[in-house]
């Protein structure tokens, strides 16, 4: 009854034979007996609590009243005008404002660029592939079918450039006489409108393919096994990940070893459960699951050696993301190789800079993990976070690279270049 009454406000009818699927069914099974067993006065009290935190849509009495009292007084806040409406303004218009910033900060160029490096970089994994030794001919064929059937999202959607579409996304906000309407009133129609718009997803057949789950103009990159795609959004294509003007080795280096992480995200301890198609699906055969976490085992114990700032790391926690930040610098260094093999020559060497190119690469790489943390917050990270941090995140992949070896000429046992290498594909 709760989703039927739910979905009828979408205009979205649920019948009886429908199947709802709930990520956290335990909560809704719990949250009855919760309810009965909580006083009206603690539930009055709560809700009353969920309103004050609309408060940041009031006026400056209310934020300041706010910023005072919170309910956890050691996170007493002080945020500026500007900044404020800047962050509510990116909550309730985001369609908007990626708009804006694809106007003003994103080139086509940009997007046919790095598309180019994708396909290359997809193409080097095909060759590392055919070239493996330890994977059955069953299941490096679904691999490779999961490979070419990988979506590939650069910049933002293209429905974001169509006036038209755009224009229909805010009909149910900006309707005739939405200018009487206070700030408080508009915010909350905005909240309602977006309410809605997810509900229509429940009516479409297969995931809406236009609606991108992180905002465009955040520097970030993902990989969705669902949907068996990758995403690189317009806000990660700048500096350090992305020089316009750079070298094709910085950019491989950078943007090109983050595009390698993500696709082979599709094929980790994780992604390698769903097959081309986004379904959880066991392809793998019994042997080549073994074998593999057998060789990822080598990654969990090499990283749970490393001390960051002074804190151990647990190599199992982040071993997915330490399996595909070795294997996505693998496959963006031979893809740059490959680049330069068609290319019929060496890129011009930088003026003023004693590095080759390949160099060049491996130092564009190692910057993109320069870091700055907080005084005490190193813990907190390390409990929480899934990637290996700053020195960590450069040395663990370097380490297990022959090709950083061979580049720099590191001598073998030397800190960077062990003899006993973690290796996956």
């Amino acid at each position: 009854m709760v989703f039927k009454t739910i979905a009828a406000r979408g205009n979205i009818v649920i019948e009886s034979t429908d199947t709802v699927k709930l990520d956290r069914d335990w909560y809704f099974n719990q949250l009855s007996d919760l309810l009965r067993s909580t006083s009206k006065r603690a539930l009055a009290n709560y809700m009353m609590a969920r309103l004050l935190t609309f408060t940041e849509l009031l006026d400056f009495r209310f934020m300041e009243l706010n910023n005072k009292y919170p309910a956890d007084q050691s996170k007493k806040t002080t945020s500026t005008r500007w900044l404020q409406c800047l962050k509510t303004t990116q909550e309730k218009l985001p369609e908007a404002v990626y708009r804006m910033y694809v106007d003003k900060h994103f080139r086509k160029e940009d997007k046919d660029s790095v598309m180019a490096m994708i396909h290359n970089i997809t193409e080097t994994f095909h060759e590392i592939l055919d070239k493996n030794t330890w994977l059955s001919n069953e299941t490096k064929a679904r691999a490779k079918t999961k490979l070419s059937a990988m979506g590939f999202n650069v910049g933002y959607p293209e429905s974001l450039l169509d006036d038209n579409k755009l224009n229909a996304y805010y009909s149910n906000v900006f309707k005739p006489g939405f200018e009487t309407l206070g700030f408080f009133e508009l915010s909350l129609t905005m909240v309602k409108s977006s309410a809605l718009e997810n509900l229509k997803l429940l009516a479409a057949e297969t995931e809406y393919p236009e609606k991108w789950p992180v905002s465009t103009s955040v520097a970030h990159a993902y990989h969705i096994p669902t949907r068996n795609s990758i995403f690189i959004l317009a806000g990660i294509l700048q500096p350090p990940f992305y020089y316009r003007m750079g070298s094709s080795s910085m950019n491989y280096g950078s943007i090109g070893s983050g595009i390698g992480h993500e696709i082979s995200h599709g094929f980790d301890t994780a992604g390698s459960q769903y097959d081309e198609n986004g379904e959880l699906n066991d392809w793998w055969t019994w042997s080549d699951k073994y074998i593999f976490k057998y060789l990822a085992t080598c990654y969990a114990h090499q990283y749970s050696f490393y001390n960051w700032e002074g804190h151990q790391v647990d190599g199992y926690k982040t071993l997915n993301e330490n399996l595909v930040d070795h294997t996505g610098l693998d496959q963006s260094f031979l893809a740059y190789r490959r680049w330069v093999t068609k290319r019929g020559a060496e890129e011009e060497k930088l003026p003023d800079l004693n590095l080759t190119h390949n160099q060049i690469f491996f130092v564009s790489f190692a910057q993109l993990w320069c870091s700055k943390v907080k005084d005490g917050f190193h813990p907190f990270i390390l409990q929480y976070e899934t990637h290996a941090m700053g020195n960590v995140r450069v040395q663990g992949p370097l380490c297990n690279s022959n090709y950083f070896a061979r580049t720099f000429d590191c001598k073998i046992n030397s800190t960077m270049n062990p003899e006993n290498k973690c290796f996956m594909w």
